[in-house]
């Protein structure tokens, strides 16, 4: 197969998969012609680039190397391809969303006309997913408020106004989200999808809920609040399908494991029933069948590990084999099977989720070819991708692109095939994602900065083994003022020097920096606020909120400028860039624990709502006196999540 006919070779069903079909809608809204630079000469052109690039981007002339092979006269000169149509700015528009679903690596799922590709282009945007977010937390954060009694009866207006008002707002945004779903999809795409059924479901039983009669019904359709979690985290729906493949199997080894605490809790019993029964052991571990399963099963975990078998050792050191073999055969074989289970299941769900990704992304690239390629020769102008590049990174200019384009290729051609289409796409994504770094500073001079923040640290360190007391201190301020005006005026000179905030704050390490610098303002203010409701009087121990604010404010700051050390050492770098690689996977998982910890809190309030007070008589007796256990409650959602 040729490079010309590649991007043809397209079935309809690869088009069906992907929600594209043959035509688009003719009517669209705006369009924007394409503005083709000429040239009177090569060298006046050369020229012209040569200054746009270190006006606007001083990094992109390192891609330039010294050993390149100049550019011949006729590569340099950008062929006119006419001025743009309505229907072709359409298909120029479908080829960006598919190369913004090939950057992403997923599959494109939209209608083939200019509305459904609206919906789908608005989706993407940052401010909706962010009113997505917000609407999800504030969906589970209602849930804060629920009590064992599930009544309104205390406060009527107030609470049934704000379980009602929160509610159905964020009801409101999921239902949006679903229209909006629908008119970019089509409305058989987006409700054959099982996460959106089930999606739906839940809205309509959470809203039964919401209507009924004292808000009583709320103890059991509150269960479903984390599920909008789920629904818009594909990492965490990713992480919920591995859980459920890996049931079957995991499953099996745990009911060997039941199996074999059965089998020991029936030799305990014969061993040890009778020392139980007559208290020559102190204890009740194993006075019956169910009491020596649960105590197995919680020596299975070390949870009372080794307090079970004490008594029993100490009237013979052989009873310790019982609890020995016991040990090795769950806690050391059976558990460490069971993860290398999961672990071996995962290894090959990342290597499919590679592998699909991987073709996601050449299809999406082959249909984005196909929809520029006007002519079916399988070549595009070269001019029409720098159009194509530059509506999908608006921020980068016709500069910057055509000398990425040339460092990708040693020769610019005049016409890119797919090949050279897909190679320039690949090293665009890697180029755009990940910024060159400027050298900014000297070896010495990054030395010099961690040595401050070293001393700035040192400061609050010791106002804290002080116990506050120079904290309050005019000395201090004046020191972290000096320390913070310092770490200020190097942020302005990074920011300055790598071409503006949008390129600084691409390093995590930056970021952080920022945030310290708010949150020394934060203090400053706090402190401020503080001493003026304290009468202008330092006092030795904070007596406001405000001043507490400002210790906490100092101390996080502190923490945030620790990354400018890490900067310094190859070994924490390298650490903290694959954390915050695998961060988005970490949020997914996390996602899915608060989702079990959110039905099981449910769970819990209904069955043991209520039971577990101070006042409770079970509390009088041994091992509970002295001890807050009683803490460890279901009364509220806030305690059952603790718990």
């Amino acid at each position: 197969m040729t490079d010309k006919d590649l991007p043809n070779k397209q079935t309809s069903e690869d088009h069906d998969s992907a929600g594209v079909n043959s035509s688009f809608q003719k009517g669209a809204d705006r369009h924007e012609k394409l503005t083709i630079i000429s040239q009177n000469s090569v060298e006046d052109d050369e020229v012209r680039r040569e200054s746009q690039l270190k006006k606007n981007d001083k990094s992109v002339l390192s891609l330039r190397s010294n050993d390149s092979p100049p550019i011949a006269k006729h590569e340099i000169v950008t062929p006119s391809w006419g001025p743009v149509s309505v229907e072709r700015d359409g298909e120029v528009f479908k080829a960006v969303l598919f190369l913004m679903d090939a950057k992403k690596k997923k599959q494109p799922n939209f209608l083939d006309n200019y509305k459904s590709m609206r919906w789908y282009h608005a989706r993407t945007k940052f401010m909706w997913k962010m009113g997505l977010f917000v609407a999800c937390v504030i969906y589970l954060l209602v849930s804060a408020t629920d009590t064992v009694s599930f009544n309104s009866s205390e406060d009527p207006m107030h609470w049934f106004w704000y379980q009602v008002s929160m509610q159905l707002l964020c009801d409101c945004v999921f239902i949006g989200d679903i229209c909006a779903q629908i008119q970019a999809k089509g409305y058989r795409t987006t409700l054959n999808n099982r996460w959106t059924q089930f999606f739906c479901l839940t809205l309509v039983f959470h809203s039964v809920g919401i209507f009924w009669p004292g808000l009583q019904a709320l103890k059991v359709t509150g269960i479903v609040r984390a599920y909008p979690i789920i629904y818009y985290n594909q990492h965490a729906r990713n992480a919920m399908i591995s859980y459920m493949k890996t049931l079957p199997s995991v499953t099996l080894w745990i009911g060997l494991e039941f199996f074999v605490i059965i089998i020991y809790a029936c030799f305990c019993v014969v061993l040890y029933a009778h020392l139980d029964r007559y208290g020559e052991s102190g204890q009740k571990a194993f006075e019956n069948f169910a009491a020596a399963f649960v105590s197995l099963y919680s020596l299975s975990l070390t949870v009372n590990n080794p307090d079970v078998y004490l008594p029993y050792y100490k009237r013979g050191f052989l009873h310790i084999i019982v609890f020995a073999s016991f040990l090795v055969i769950t806690y050391f074989l059976i558990h460490n099977i069971i993860l290398v289970r999961i672990y071996q299941i995962y290894c090959v769900k990342l290597k499919n989720n590679a592998v699909q990704r991987r073709q996601n992304r050449r299809r999406a690239l082959c249909l984005a070819f196909e929809a520029l390629d006007e002519t079916k020769d399988g070549r595009l102008p070269r001019a029409l991708v720098i159009h194509v590049l530059r509506r999908l990174w608006p921020r980068y200019d016709r500069a910057k692109i055509e000398a990425i384009m040339r460092h990708t290729h040693q020769y610019a051609p005049r016409e890119y095939t797919f090949d050279q289409f897909e190679m320039l796409m690949t090293a665009l994504n890697d180029r755009v994602s990940k910024h060159r770094s400027v050298r900014c500073y000297s070896p010495c001079a990054k030395r010099l900065m961690a040595f401050a923040v070293s001393a700035h640290l040192l400061v609050v360190v010791v106002s804290i083994i002080e116990f506050w007391r120079f904290f309050y201190s005019v000395r201090f301020w004046v020191l972290i003022s000096i320390f913070r005006a310092i770490f200020t005026a190097d942020v302005i000179y990074r920011i300055k020097r790598m071409g503006g905030i949008k390129y600084f704050i691409k390093d995590r390490f930056n970021v952080l920096n920022i945030v310290a610098i708010l949150l020394s303002l934060v203090a400053i203010v706090a402190w401020c606020v503080g001493l003026y409701q304290d009468g202008g009087v330092s006092r030795l121990y904070p007596t406001s909120h405000m001043k507490k604010l400002a210790q906490l404010s100092v101390l996080f700051a502190s923490c945030c400028d620790i990354a400018r050390i890490f900067e310094t050492i190859p070994e924490y770098n390298a650490l903290l860039v694959v954390f915050g690689n695998l961060l988005p996977a970490f949020l997914g998982q996390a996602a899915v624990i608060l989702t079990l910890m959110h039905v099981f809190c449910y769970i819990g309030m209904n069955i043991y709502g209520g039971k577990v007070e101070p006042t409770n008589p079970l509390w009088t007796e041994e091992p509970f006196p002295g001890n807050l256990y009683y803490t460890l409650n279901f009364n509220s959602y806030v305690e059952g999540m603790c718990t």
